[in-house]
């Protein structure tokens, strides 16, 4: 092929290309006109509403803030959601209801699924959140405190989630909340008439209730309902009881100190695992007329009555690998005291120290096995009366450290 041939033949094909990219690209002239944006602004893509005073009312749903600060006048709710899946985001400001408001945020009778986040209700006279009969509610990352004599912190009805709160100073309740609730993160911190409580079905975890006051029947600092799940949660220096579990409930890796009752009440056929239970002005758990309960690898010391307390009729629970060890000064109660008519409670692998007695067995029936007693002042396993048990329990024969290589029993006891 000739140098003119190839040309020939070179041409005409970048010309078709030009003419393809031509073709593609489109007319290189643009329309006649400003060129306008094709992108959509913040408010059309979330509509949202400023609210910039109190009293507030949403009625429709939708996406709702503050633009600052404000004051909520005497007697007055200050912000009510009448909106179903309505969102408030108090952006960091805060509502203040003098102690002489009303409810500071009300969501009405079945208007569920609202959203509030990211701000600080203070000074209620009232509630500052009640959503009591609203489901499904969702509170996030909210601050609250100072409320007027019976004002709760959150009242909220089924199905709520409740996360990085944290309550103080209020004269109520710090969180109430119904069936199949979720509540983690939080803390309640000086609070009168209760910590927090939940309905059953719900989860708690990582919580906190600390310095509950009232009086021993209203200052607990966690109660639950059937079926609730605590996980890591903290109960210190309230004036009555640490956790008070409803039946059915698993509590795990959960803490009670320093509580001015026991440490947990606990429920028919309710676990307590991986606990503590730590000087607590009664006993560390105490089972009042309820079965099927276990307390497991938990670490009840230094309270005050004794460390696990059964009262009234109970069976088929049990009291299993736990280390529980008396104050200074050895009270009379024992480690374990089971009362008359207790049936088939295994009482088994505990280490056991610093009581008078290691068990006090007026019930019958009863499987203790396995133990390992020690600095007890009379002997591991006796009556409140003194003198020989039911014969209708099993006791493991009793071994000392010095001859206890040479017992063959699997089931012996251990003093040491």
């Amino acid at each position: 092929m000739t140098r003119s041939e190839g040309l020939a033949r070179f041409y005409p094909a970048i010309a078709a290309m030009f003419a393809a990219g031509t073709a593609l690209a489109g007319p290189l002239n643009p329309p006649p006109g400003p060129i306008a944006s094709t992108y959509k602004t913040l408010t059309e893509v979330q509509p949202r509403t400023p609210i910039s005073s109190v009293p507030f009312t949403i009625s429709s749903r939708g996406s709702y803030y503050l633009t600052q600060s404000m004051s909520v006048p005497t007697g007055q709710v200050g912000i009510t959601i009448n909106a179903l899946g309505a969102t408030l985001d108090l952006s960091g400001f805060t509502l203040d209801g003098g102690l002489t408001s009303n409810d500071l945020i009300r969501v009405n009778s079945m208007q569920g699924n609202a959203t509030i986040r990211n701000g600080a209700l203070r000074g209620m006279g009232a509630d500052a959140i009640h959503a009591l009969d609203a489901d499904g509610l969702t509170v996030e990352n909210m601050t609250i405190d100072q409320g007027a004599a019976g004002g709760r912190g959150i009242v909220t009805g089924r199905g709520a989630t409740i996360s990085g709160v944290y309550i103080r100073e209020i004269q109520g309740q710090g969180i109430v909340a119904s069936y199949n609730s979720i509540i983690k993160n939080c803390a309640v911190q000086i609070a009168i008439d209760g910590g927090i409580f939940v309905d059953g079905g719900s989860t708690v975890s990582n919580c906190t209730a600390v310095n509950i006051g009232g009086t021993a029947a209203t200052g607990f600092g966690f109660s639950f309902g059937t079926g609730t799940i605590a996980t890591d949660c903290n109960s210190r220096g309230n004036v009555g009881d640490g956790f008070i579990t409803g039946y059915e409930s698993l509590l795990r890796g959960c803490s009670s100190t320093a509580n001015g009752a026991n440490g947990f009440v606990i429920g028919q056929n309710t676990r307590i695992v991986d606990c503590v239970s730590s000087s607590n002005a009664a006993s560390g758990v105490r089972s009042l007329d309820v079965g099927g309960w276990a307390v497991e690898r938990s670490t009840l010391t230094n309270n005050a009555s004794t460390g696990v307390s059964v009262e009234g009729i109970s069976s088929q629970s049990r009291i299993d690998g736990n280390v529980i060890q008396g104050p200074t000064g050895m009270p009379s109660q024992g480690g374990v005291r089971i009362s008359a008519g207790v049936a088939t409670i295994v009482i088994v692998n505990n280490q056991i120290s610093q009581f008078t007695q290691g068990v006090v067995l007026d019930g019958q029936r009863c499987r203790i096995t396995g133990n390992a007693f020690s600095a007890l002042t009379f002997v591991p396993v006796a009556n409140s009366a003194g003198g020989g048990i039911n014969a209708n329990n099993l006791v493991g024969p009793q071994v000392t450290s010095a001859n206890i290589a040479a017992a063959s029993n699997p089931f012996a006891n251990t003093l040491q």
